[in-house]
This record gives C-alpha cells, sequence and structure tokens, in this order.
C-alpha cells in the first residue's frame, strides 16, 4: 500500500517536472510557410521577432517565455530574422527585437527594442480587454 502512494508521487512529481520542461517547447520557431497559419488558428498571438547576432534579442526573449508562462491561453513563437526577410518586409520589422501581437490574424499591437516585461505584459493585457 505505502508502495503505491510512493509510485503515484512519484509519478506525479514526474509529470510536474515534464510539464515546465514542455513550458519551453510551447513557444515555436515560425518561418513564411507556417507563421499564417499560426496566426489564424490562435486567437491571440505574440511573435519575437530576433537574430542570432543581435545582444538585445537575448535580453528581451527570457521577458517573452516570461509572459507565455504567466499567460497560458495565449500562443508565443519566434521568428529568426536572419532566416525570414520576407516576413521582416510583410510586416515592416525595421528593427529587432520587435514583437508583434496578433488577435485573430490581424496585426493590433507591436514593441520595438528591449522593453521591460510591463510594457509587454501591458501591450497583451490592453489587447485580450479591448479586441
Amino acid at each position: 500500500m505505502e508502495d503505491d502512494e510512493e509510485e503515484r508521487l512519484h509519478q506525479k512529481k514526474l509529470n510536474e517536472l515534464l510539464n515546465s520542461l514542455n513550458q519551453k517547447d510551447k513557444i515555436v520557431e515560425l518561418n513564411k510557410d507556417n507563421f499564417q497559419e499560426f496566426i489564424k488558428t490562435h486567437e491571440i498571438s505574440v511573435i519575437d521577432f530576433w537574430a542570432p547576432w543581435c545582444a538585445p534579442c537575448h535580453i528581451l526573449s527570457p521577458l517573452v517565455e516570461d509572459l507565455s508562462k504567466k499567460y497560458p491561453g495565449i500562443s508565443v513563437a519566434k521568428v529568426n530574422g536572419d532566416e525570414n526577410m520576407e516576413l521582416l518586409y510583410r510586416y515592416s520589422v525595421t528593427g529587432l527585437p520587435t514583437v508583434l501581437f496578433f488577435k485573430n490574424g490581424s496585426l493590433v499591437e507591436r514593441s520595438v527594442g528591449v522593453v521591460p516585461f510591463n510594457v509587454l505584459e501591458g501591450k497583451l493585457k490592453w489587447l485580450m480587454q479591448n479586441h
């Protein structure tokens, strides 16, 4: 009996650990082939445009990840600007990092450069309440 309870607790802890590891997998990499499908199939999408050489992008990235953890109902993705110039042009992304906020497939808001978490969160809350 005690072994069953111990096994159940062990399994529960393992599942919690796996879920926390999978949280990072929630942020997907987008490209020109899957971008439109992503923004159209998710009510609210937050897309982080970045590049590997971009130091400010590496500063902002954890804040975007924190946003996805705090608001599990939103869909968060990343676009490597170096590999997806067509998307940069399509959405007038002229500086990195840039975060685009979509609602039902339509671009509603943007944030350019490194900003504090509360700025990103404020834009998301505004989008959730007003659109």
